[in-house]
């Protein structure tokens, strides 16, 4: 729980509900998803099947308050800018 905050949509309304066991990324491996230049949606659609378990209750859920302005502020703020890429060593 403790990066609970940091999920807010733009109107700062919190919205992460479940949780999954820890994934084991070596499963890709044999697909070169660490070095292709390649699309690698799989990975966040194997994300989504796996089981996930509920983090609250929906009384908990009706009583979540609101991301405040600074806290949505914070979350815009970007390591890399849009269109800037890093340079790979």
């Amino acid at each position: 729980m403790s990066f609970f905050h940091e999920y807010f949509d733009d109107s700062g309304r919190k919205n992460l509900r479940s949780f999954s066991l820890p994934v084991n990324l070596k499963r890709f491996d044999k697909l070169g998803w660490m070095t292709t230049r390649e699309d690698i949606d799989y990975i966040p659609e194997y994300l989504a099947d796996v089981k996930h378990y509920p983090l609250l209750t929906r009384r908990q859920i009706r009583n979540l308050r609101k991301a405040d302005k600074i806290e949505i502020q914070a979350g815009k703020i970007v390591e890399w800018k849009s269109g800037v890429k890093k340079k790979l060593a």
